[in-house]
């Protein structure tokens, strides 16, 4: 994968995500992740990967910029654009959709 790529990995401070991250440094592509609540791993996987050459986008108005360049309405998302969809899912008027994948991505292509 080319350095001109960026990959988004959740869960990105321990076990396959941070061996995703790791992977993605060790080939020198940008990558954006996520951590649920330890900081420390997190920060952690940022100096092993910035040892390995690759980008590692560390603060939010990196991430913020790094989305926004390739979304079509040219910002990050917030949890409430995502929330109306949810509660039109989880609506009785939604009820014959199933096993779907709906893409909430605000036109966002990585």
């Amino acid at each position: 994968m080319p350095a001109s790529k960026v990959a988004i990995v959740t869960g990105g401070s321990r076990g396959i995500g941070r061996n995703a991250v790791l992977c993605l440094a060790r080939q020198g592509v940008h990558a954006i992740f996520t951590y649920k609540s330890n900081r420390t791993e997190a920060d952690n996987v940022i100096a092993l990967a910035t040892d390995f050459s690759g980008g590692i986008v560390r603060d939010n108005p990196q991430v913020n910029k790094a989305v926004a360049d390739h979304a079509a309405l040219g910002r990050a998302g917030v949890p409430e654009d995502v929330g109306p969809v949810i509660a039109a899912l989880l609506s009785d008027d939604f009820g014959w959709v199933n096993a779907q994948r709906i893409e909430v991505s605000g036109g966002m292509q990585i």
